[in-house]
Protein backbone atom coordinates (compact mmCIF):
# COMPACT_ATOMS: atom_id res chain seq x y z
CA UNK A 1 0.00 0.00 0.00
CA UNK A 2 1.63 3.45 -0.90
CA UNK A 3 2.59 4.64 2.70
CA UNK A 4 0.62 7.80 2.48
CA UNK A 5 -2.50 6.45 1.71
CA UNK A 6 -1.78 4.44 5.07
CA UNK A 7 -0.59 7.40 7.16
CA UNK A 8 -3.84 9.00 6.19
CA UNK A 9 -6.13 6.09 6.54
CA UNK A 10 -4.90 5.20 9.79
CA UNK A 11 -5.28 8.84 11.09
CA UNK A 12 -8.70 8.47 10.31
CA UNK A 13 -9.19 5.54 12.56
CA UNK A 14 -6.31 5.92 14.95
CA UNK A 15 -9.07 7.36 17.35
CA UNK A 16 -11.28 4.80 17.33
CA UNK A 17 -8.45 2.22 17.55
CA UNK A 18 -6.62 3.54 20.92
CA UNK A 19 -10.24 3.55 22.35
CA UNK A 20 -10.89 0.08 21.47
CA UNK A 21 -7.75 -1.17 22.21
CA UNK A 22 -7.67 1.00 25.87
CA UNK A 23 -11.20 -1.25 26.28
CA UNK A 24 -9.35 -4.48 25.73
CA UNK A 25 -6.79 -3.57 28.49
CA UNK A 26 -9.61 -3.02 30.84
CA UNK A 27 -11.03 -6.17 30.03
CA UNK A 28 -7.46 -8.06 30.41
CA UNK A 29 -7.17 -6.49 33.48
CA UNK A 30 -10.52 -7.38 35.32
CA UNK A 31 -9.85 -10.84 34.27
CA UNK A 32 -6.55 -10.78 35.84
CA UNK A 33 -8.38 -9.56 39.12
CA UNK A 34 -11.07 -11.58 38.48
CA UNK A 35 -9.69 -14.78 36.36
CA UNK A 36 -13.26 -16.64 37.57
CA UNK A 37 -15.49 -14.54 35.38
CA UNK A 38 -15.21 -15.47 31.43
CA UNK A 39 -17.12 -12.39 30.26
CA UNK A 40 -14.07 -10.38 30.80
CA UNK A 41 -11.83 -12.40 28.22
CA UNK A 42 -15.23 -12.75 25.71
CA UNK A 43 -15.19 -8.61 25.82
CA UNK A 44 -11.37 -8.84 25.73
CA UNK A 45 -11.54 -10.87 22.23
CA UNK A 46 -14.59 -8.89 21.00
CA UNK A 47 -12.56 -5.91 20.94
CA UNK A 48 -9.51 -7.32 19.63
CA UNK A 49 -11.92 -8.69 16.76
CA UNK A 50 -12.87 -5.10 16.18
CA UNK A 51 -8.97 -3.62 16.26
CA UNK A 52 -7.89 -6.86 13.61
CA UNK A 53 -11.18 -5.72 11.29
CA UNK A 54 -10.50 -2.23 11.57
CA UNK A 55 -6.78 -2.79 10.65
CA UNK A 56 -7.63 -4.93 7.77
CA UNK A 57 -9.95 -2.53 6.36
CA UNK A 58 -7.12 0.21 5.91
CA UNK A 59 -4.49 -2.51 4.94
CA UNK A 60 -2.03 -2.54 8.09
CA UNK A 61 -1.36 -5.53 7.71
CA UNK A 62 1.59 -6.05 10.04
CA UNK A 63 -0.61 -4.58 12.94
CA UNK A 64 -3.73 -6.79 11.55
CA UNK A 65 -1.48 -9.98 12.29
CA UNK A 66 -0.58 -8.78 15.73
CA UNK A 67 -4.33 -8.05 16.95
CA UNK A 68 -5.22 -11.39 15.18
CA UNK A 69 -2.71 -13.34 16.95
CA UNK A 70 -3.51 -11.90 20.45
CA UNK A 71 -7.33 -12.48 19.82
CA UNK A 72 -6.47 -15.82 19.18
CA UNK A 73 -5.21 -16.56 22.06
CA UNK A 74 -7.84 -14.98 24.06
CA UNK A 75 -10.11 -17.16 22.76
CA UNK A 76 -7.60 -20.24 23.67
CA UNK A 77 -7.72 -18.89 27.34
CA UNK A 78 -11.69 -19.19 27.33
CA UNK A 79 -11.87 -23.21 25.90
CA UNK A 80 -8.88 -23.85 28.33
CA UNK A 81 -6.20 -24.70 26.11
CA UNK A 82 -3.31 -22.47 27.27
CA UNK A 83 -1.92 -24.24 30.24
CA UNK A 84 1.01 -21.25 30.95
CA UNK A 85 -2.09 -18.30 31.77
CA UNK A 86 0.25 -15.79 33.92
CA UNK A 87 2.42 -15.86 31.01
CA UNK A 88 -0.34 -16.05 28.36
CA UNK A 89 -1.81 -12.63 30.04
CA UNK A 90 1.40 -10.70 30.02
CA UNK A 91 1.94 -11.48 26.40
CA UNK A 92 -1.63 -10.19 25.80
CA UNK A 93 -0.52 -6.96 28.00
CA UNK A 94 2.52 -6.60 26.35
CA UNK A 95 1.00 -6.47 22.72
CA UNK A 96 -1.90 -4.50 23.69
CA UNK A 97 0.15 -1.46 25.29
CA UNK A 98 2.88 -2.17 22.49
CA UNK A 99 0.31 -1.70 19.70
CA UNK A 100 -0.43 1.69 19.91
CA UNK A 101 3.25 2.57 19.99
CA UNK A 102 3.71 0.76 16.58
CA UNK A 103 0.63 2.61 15.42
CA UNK A 104 2.20 5.65 16.59
CA UNK A 105 4.86 5.27 14.27
CA UNK A 106 3.11 4.27 11.01
CA UNK A 107 0.73 7.76 11.97
CA UNK A 108 4.32 9.78 12.03
CA UNK A 109 5.11 8.94 8.63
CA UNK A 110 6.67 4.84 9.15
CA UNK A 111 6.28 1.65 7.16
CA UNK A 112 4.19 -1.02 7.97
CA UNK A 113 6.79 -3.73 8.04
CA UNK A 114 5.65 -6.58 10.20
CA UNK A 115 9.03 -8.21 10.51
CA UNK A 116 9.28 -5.74 13.75
CA UNK A 117 6.70 -7.29 15.21
CA UNK A 118 8.58 -10.97 14.68
CA UNK A 119 9.36 -11.55 18.05
CA UNK A 120 6.48 -10.58 19.51
CA UNK A 121 4.16 -12.77 17.57
CA UNK A 122 6.32 -15.54 18.21
CA UNK A 123 5.64 -15.37 21.97
CA UNK A 124 1.92 -15.50 21.53
CA UNK A 125 1.96 -18.40 19.25
CA UNK A 126 4.39 -20.35 21.56
CA UNK A 127 2.17 -19.87 24.47
CA UNK A 128 -0.59 -21.60 22.38
CA UNK A 129 2.26 -24.11 21.31
CA UNK A 130 2.03 -23.27 17.52
CA UNK A 131 4.73 -23.58 15.16
CA UNK A 132 6.98 -20.15 15.51
CA UNK A 133 6.85 -18.23 12.41
CA UNK A 134 9.40 -17.36 10.20
CA UNK A 135 10.86 -14.29 8.41
CA UNK A 136 9.10 -15.13 5.16
CA UNK A 137 6.23 -16.04 6.44
CA UNK A 138 5.57 -12.53 6.84
CA UNK A 139 7.26 -11.81 3.56
CA UNK A 140 3.80 -11.04 1.14
CA UNK A 141 4.88 -10.02 -2.44
CA UNK A 142 2.78 -9.28 -5.05
CA UNK A 143 3.27 -12.46 -6.99
CA UNK A 144 0.32 -11.64 -9.77
CA UNK A 145 2.64 -8.26 -10.49
CA UNK A 146 3.95 -8.28 -14.03
CA UNK A 147 7.13 -8.94 -16.05
CA UNK A 148 8.78 -5.73 -17.28
CA UNK A 149 8.13 -5.96 -20.54
CA UNK A 150 12.26 -6.08 -21.58
CA UNK A 151 12.04 -9.60 -19.76
CA UNK A 152 8.55 -10.70 -21.39
CA UNK A 153 10.05 -9.89 -25.12
CA UNK A 154 13.14 -11.95 -24.62
CA UNK A 155 11.09 -15.14 -26.39
CA UNK A 156 13.41 -17.11 -28.74
CA UNK A 157 11.66 -16.09 -32.43
CA UNK A 158 10.83 -20.17 -33.02
CA UNK A 159 11.49 -21.67 -29.62
CA UNK A 160 10.80 -25.45 -29.15
CA UNK A 161 8.34 -26.82 -27.16
CA UNK A 162 9.25 -25.94 -23.71
CA UNK A 163 8.42 -29.60 -22.49
CA UNK A 164 10.77 -31.04 -25.27
CA UNK A 165 13.39 -28.57 -24.24
CA UNK A 166 12.90 -29.71 -20.82
CA UNK A 167 13.39 -33.19 -21.43
CA UNK A 168 17.10 -32.23 -23.07
CA UNK A 169 18.16 -29.80 -20.15
CA UNK A 170 17.00 -31.04 -17.00
CA UNK A 171 20.16 -33.96 -17.09
CA UNK A 172 22.63 -30.50 -17.35
CA UNK A 173 20.31 -28.87 -14.49
CA UNK A 174 21.27 -31.54 -12.20
CA UNK A 175 24.14 -32.09 -12.74
CA UNK A 176 24.76 -28.58 -11.86
CA UNK A 177 23.07 -29.24 -8.51
CA UNK A 178 25.13 -31.90 -7.65
CA UNK A 179 28.18 -30.28 -8.41
CA UNK A 180 27.03 -27.07 -6.52
CA UNK A 181 26.09 -29.27 -3.52
CA UNK A 182 29.00 -31.07 -3.92
CA UNK A 183 30.87 -27.81 -4.22
CA UNK A 184 32.83 -28.79 -6.92
CA UNK A 185 33.20 -26.23 -9.72
CA UNK A 186 29.98 -24.51 -7.78
CA UNK A 187 30.79 -21.36 -9.83
CA UNK A 188 30.64 -23.41 -13.21
CA UNK A 189 27.68 -25.24 -11.32
CA UNK A 190 25.37 -22.44 -10.90
CA UNK A 191 25.99 -20.61 -14.39
CA UNK A 192 25.03 -24.21 -15.65
CA UNK A 193 21.71 -24.30 -13.85
CA UNK A 194 21.19 -20.00 -14.77
CA UNK A 195 21.86 -21.46 -18.42
CA UNK A 196 18.96 -23.57 -18.03
CA UNK A 197 16.41 -21.47 -15.98
CA UNK A 198 17.07 -18.96 -19.24
CA UNK A 199 16.46 -21.11 -22.26
CA UNK A 200 13.30 -22.26 -20.56
CA UNK A 201 12.37 -18.49 -19.75
CA UNK A 202 12.77 -17.08 -23.24
CA UNK A 203 10.96 -20.67 -24.36
CA UNK A 204 7.47 -20.35 -22.88
CA UNK A 205 4.83 -18.78 -23.88
CA UNK A 206 2.89 -17.81 -20.33
CA UNK A 207 4.13 -15.14 -18.12
CA UNK A 208 3.29 -17.08 -15.19
CA UNK A 209 6.29 -20.24 -16.55
CA UNK A 210 8.41 -16.88 -17.26
CA UNK A 211 8.48 -15.58 -13.89
CA UNK A 212 9.34 -19.06 -12.39
CA UNK A 213 12.20 -18.88 -14.60
CA UNK A 214 13.12 -15.67 -14.60
CA UNK A 215 12.84 -15.23 -10.36
CA UNK A 216 14.85 -18.58 -9.85
CA UNK A 217 17.20 -18.14 -12.35
CA UNK A 218 18.22 -14.91 -10.79
CA UNK A 219 18.05 -16.75 -7.43
CA UNK A 220 21.12 -18.65 -8.96
CA UNK A 221 22.60 -15.71 -10.64
CA UNK A 222 22.98 -14.07 -7.35
CA UNK A 223 24.71 -17.08 -6.00
CA UNK A 224 26.92 -17.64 -8.56
CA UNK A 225 28.32 -13.86 -8.37
CA UNK A 226 28.63 -13.84 -4.73
CA UNK A 227 25.67 -11.31 -3.50
CA UNK A 228 24.51 -14.35 -1.60
CA UNK A 229 25.53 -16.69 0.49
CA UNK A 230 24.72 -20.23 -0.55
CA UNK A 231 22.67 -21.52 2.38
CA UNK A 232 20.41 -25.53 2.97
CA UNK A 233 17.46 -22.84 2.29
CA UNK A 234 18.85 -21.84 -1.32
CA UNK A 235 19.95 -25.69 -1.77
CA UNK A 236 16.53 -26.94 -1.38
CA UNK A 237 14.37 -24.32 -3.31
CA UNK A 238 16.88 -24.74 -6.33
CA UNK A 239 15.86 -28.45 -5.63
CA UNK A 240 12.29 -28.22 -5.84
CA UNK A 241 12.42 -26.01 -9.33
CA UNK A 242 14.06 -29.42 -10.91
CA UNK A 243 10.41 -30.51 -9.95
CA UNK A 244 9.05 -27.67 -11.50
CA UNK A 245 11.16 -28.64 -14.78
CA UNK A 246 9.75 -31.99 -13.90
CA UNK A 247 6.14 -31.24 -13.93
CA UNK A 248 6.98 -29.37 -17.43
CA UNK A 249 8.18 -32.36 -18.96
CA UNK A 250 5.37 -34.60 -17.79
CA UNK A 251 2.14 -32.24 -18.46
CA UNK A 252 3.56 -29.20 -20.79
CA UNK A 253 3.66 -25.93 -19.91
CA UNK A 254 -0.63 -25.40 -19.62
CA UNK A 255 -0.13 -28.06 -16.77
CA UNK A 256 2.64 -26.18 -14.99
CA UNK A 257 0.98 -23.23 -14.67
CA UNK A 258 -2.17 -24.76 -13.87
CA UNK A 259 -1.09 -25.03 -10.14
CA UNK A 260 2.30 -23.31 -9.77
CA UNK A 261 3.12 -23.71 -6.07
CA UNK A 262 2.70 -19.89 -4.89
CA UNK A 263 4.99 -20.89 -1.94
CA UNK A 264 7.91 -21.47 -3.51
CA UNK A 265 7.20 -18.25 -6.13
CA UNK A 266 7.41 -16.52 -2.18
CA UNK A 267 10.42 -18.13 -1.35
CA UNK A 268 12.51 -17.30 -4.11
CA UNK A 269 11.74 -14.19 -4.32
CA UNK A 270 12.21 -13.45 -0.59
CA UNK A 271 16.11 -14.76 -0.94
CA UNK A 272 16.78 -12.78 -4.57
CA UNK A 273 15.52 -9.95 -2.09
CA UNK A 274 18.19 -10.74 0.48
CA UNK A 275 20.82 -10.59 -2.15
CA UNK A 276 22.93 -7.40 -1.89
CA UNK A 277 22.88 -5.04 -4.66
CA UNK A 278 25.37 -5.17 -7.92
CA UNK A 279 23.80 -7.09 -10.98
CA UNK A 280 21.47 -5.15 -13.06
CA UNK A 281 19.42 -8.44 -13.97
CA UNK A 282 18.84 -9.55 -9.89
CA UNK A 283 18.39 -6.14 -8.97
CA UNK A 284 15.84 -5.54 -11.62
CA UNK A 285 14.12 -8.93 -10.02
CA UNK A 286 14.33 -6.56 -6.98
CA UNK A 287 12.55 -3.88 -8.39
CA UNK A 288 9.84 -5.66 -9.95
CA UNK A 289 8.20 -6.61 -7.00
CA UNK A 290 9.77 -3.94 -4.82
CA UNK A 291 11.98 -6.18 -2.61
CA UNK A 292 13.70 -3.48 -0.81
CA UNK A 293 10.86 -2.31 0.95
CA UNK A 294 9.23 -5.62 1.63
CA UNK A 295 12.62 -6.39 2.71
CA UNK A 296 14.08 -3.72 5.14
CA UNK A 297 17.94 -3.94 6.04
CA UNK A 298 18.32 -5.30 9.90
CA UNK A 299 19.17 -1.89 11.17
CA UNK A 300 15.92 -0.62 10.42
CA UNK A 301 14.00 -3.40 12.13
CA UNK A 302 16.10 -2.80 14.89
CA UNK A 303 15.69 0.81 15.18
CA UNK A 304 11.73 -0.06 15.01
CA UNK A 305 11.89 -2.60 17.58
CA UNK A 306 13.65 -0.26 19.87
CA UNK A 307 10.83 2.32 19.57
CA UNK A 308 8.08 -0.11 20.28
CA UNK A 309 8.61 0.17 24.42
CA UNK A 310 5.41 -0.48 25.39
CA UNK A 311 5.58 2.35 27.71
CA UNK A 312 2.86 4.99 25.86
CA UNK A 313 2.27 8.00 27.54
CA UNK A 314 -1.46 7.42 28.29
CA UNK A 315 -0.66 3.98 29.58
CA UNK A 316 2.19 5.41 32.19
CA UNK A 317 -0.50 7.49 33.14
CA UNK A 318 -2.86 5.39 33.96
CA UNK A 319 -0.28 2.90 35.60
CA UNK A 320 1.02 5.42 37.48
CA UNK A 321 -1.90 6.73 38.93
CA UNK A 322 -3.08 2.85 40.00
CA UNK A 323 0.49 2.07 41.43
CA UNK A 324 0.74 5.23 43.52
CA UNK A 325 -2.75 4.65 45.13
CA UNK A 326 -2.03 1.14 46.24
CA UNK A 327 1.36 1.96 47.69
CA UNK A 328 0.02 5.21 49.27
CA UNK A 329 -2.62 3.07 51.11
CA UNK A 330 0.35 0.20 51.54
CA UNK A 331 2.41 2.99 52.92
CA UNK A 332 -0.53 4.13 55.87
CA UNK A 333 -1.28 0.39 56.50
CA UNK A 334 2.04 -0.32 57.16
CA UNK A 335 2.74 2.90 59.28
CA UNK A 336 0.05 2.37 61.73
CA UNK A 337 1.58 -0.85 62.12
CA UNK A 338 4.28 0.46 62.93
CA UNK A 339 3.38 2.78 65.35
CA UNK A 340 1.27 0.31 67.24
CA UNK A 341 2.30 -0.34 71.00
CA UNK A 342 2.08 -4.14 70.23
CA UNK A 343 2.47 -4.87 66.77
CA UNK A 344 0.88 -7.60 65.20
CA UNK A 345 3.05 -9.62 62.99
CA UNK A 346 0.17 -11.37 61.45
CA UNK A 347 -1.30 -8.38 60.70
CA UNK A 348 1.51 -7.87 57.91
CA UNK A 349 0.23 -11.10 56.02
CA UNK A 350 -2.89 -8.47 55.17
CA UNK A 351 -0.22 -6.77 53.29
CA UNK A 352 0.16 -9.00 50.69
CA UNK A 353 -2.21 -9.32 48.78
CA UNK A 354 -1.82 -5.47 47.97
CA UNK A 355 1.75 -5.83 47.14
CA UNK A 356 1.44 -8.58 44.79
CA UNK A 357 -1.70 -6.42 43.06
CA UNK A 358 0.95 -3.29 42.96
CA UNK A 359 4.14 -6.57 41.82
CA UNK A 360 1.34 -7.98 39.16
CA UNK A 361 0.56 -4.37 37.54
CA UNK A 362 4.50 -3.88 37.25
CA UNK A 363 4.68 -7.17 35.69
CA UNK A 364 2.05 -6.97 32.79
CA UNK A 365 3.56 -3.92 31.61
CA UNK A 366 7.27 -6.01 31.05
CA UNK A 367 8.60 -3.98 34.22
CA UNK A 368 9.57 -7.32 35.83
CA UNK A 369 12.90 -6.32 37.36
CA UNK A 370 10.40 -3.58 39.32
CA UNK A 371 8.04 -6.66 39.92
CA UNK A 372 10.46 -9.34 41.84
Amino acid sequence: MNTAIEQNTLLWVKQELDETLRQARQMLEAHVEQPEDPSHLRFCAGYLHQVAGTLQMVEIYGASLLAEEMEQLVLDLLEGRVTQRDEACELLMQGIIQLPDYLDRLAAGHRDIPLVLLPLLNDLRAVRGEPLLSENALFTPDLDRRLPVSVRGLQEAEAPDPAVLARQLRHRYQLGLLGWFREREPQQALADIEAVLERLRTACRTEEAQKLWWIAGGLARALRKGLLESSMASKLLLGQVDRMIKRLIDAGEDGLVHDLPEELLRNLLFYVGRAREGDDDVDLIRQTWNLDRLLPDTQEIEAARESLSGHNQSLIASVTAAVREDLAALCEQLDVRLRAESPDPEGLDRLREPLQRVADTLGMIGMGALRR
